[in-house]
């Protein structure tokens, strides 16, 4: 039984992960991606500072 919810959670959150990397990364989010797709790029990446910029949502305990 465990397994099978495994498995599940497993392909759902592939599908959901697919999905918004397609549609949204792709989509109205493709500025702050862009940068993901070119190699040329070298130091921070937007994408770098949009991570940094959502860690103040961590609790501190």
């Amino acid at each position: 039984m465990n397994f099978i919810t495994v498995l599940i959670t497993f392909v759902a959150m592939e599908g959901a992960t697919w999905l918004i990397h397609k549609y949204i990364m792709h989509g109205f989010l493709w500025i702050l991606h862009r940068d993901h797709h070119d190699h040329s790029n070298e130091g921070f990446l937007k994408r770098t500072i949009t991570s940094l910029s959502s860690l103040h949502y961590l609790p501190l305990r």
